[in-house]
């Protein structure tokens, strides 16, 4: 959004601001003291000054929303994690372009498909995904859990996957939450692990030699 758009947006809502006020002003007026006091331009100056002050200050709210709303975007959509926005018990708002990298599927499909993510999950795992999106649509906690999940060419993947309650007025929340592969990771912490069971092993056996053949 450019600078002259921006002014521009304030300025329409300085106007209508100042419109809406005047317009109840009248109305007001003819009510109570009729038309004589509904045309006097002096008993306008305080709602246009009302009016517009209060349509500039919304105007300026609505385009710091719509930039926090275009660099959040700009972040999701070049982050190598699967960013999504979630209502609480509804269906997704947002899904990051990283979808299609993680689990084959482009934002528009998943969109379109709300239960798309929860098939893909490991059947085992579905209840701590069902858990954690409770946990977060209750406004409880964040929370983080590691889970398999199958991707649309058939391979399974390890992911972490982190969500976390939003509050957007006193009795709603809605759910932002993140996908990342670690797969990788997840093979290299189970070879490490194998690879340390058998050192342990190994020095036991031995150890047990060592007692079975020294001298009495």
């Amino acid at each position: 959004m450019t600078k002259p758009s921006k002014f521009l947006q304030v300025l329409l809502y300085t106007l209508a601001g100042t419109l809406l006020l005047i317009m109840l002003s009248t109305v007001q007026k003819i009510f109570l003291g009729g038309s004589s006091l509904a045309f006097n331009p002096h008993s306008y100056v305080v709602p246009c000054i009302f009016g517009g002050f209060s349509g500039m200050l919304f105007g300026i709210w609505q385009v710091r929303l719509k930039l926090a709303s275009t660099r959040y975007r700009l972040v999701a959509d070049f982050a190598s994690d699967c960013v999504y926005l979630k209502d609480a018990g509804g269906p997704f708002r947002y899904i990051s372009p990283a979808s299609l990298a993680l689990l084959g599927y482009d934002p528009e499909e998943i969109l379109d498909n709300p239960g798309l993510i929860t098939a893909l999950i490991h059947s085992e795992d579905i209840p701590l995904w069902q858990e954690q999106m409770r946990e977060a649509e209750t406004g409880r906690k964040a929370s983080t859990r590691i889970l398999r999940i199958q991707s649309r060419d058939g391979h399974p993947r390890w992911i972490q996957h982190t969500c976390r309650p939003l509050r957007e007025s006193r009795y709603r929340f809605s759910v932002r939450g993140s996908l990342s592969d670690i797969t990788e990771r997840h093979h290299m912490e189970s070879e490490l692990r194998d690879s340390e069971s058998r050192y342990l092993d190994l020095l036991e056996n031995a150890n047990d030699l060592i007692q079975s053949t020294a001298p009495d």
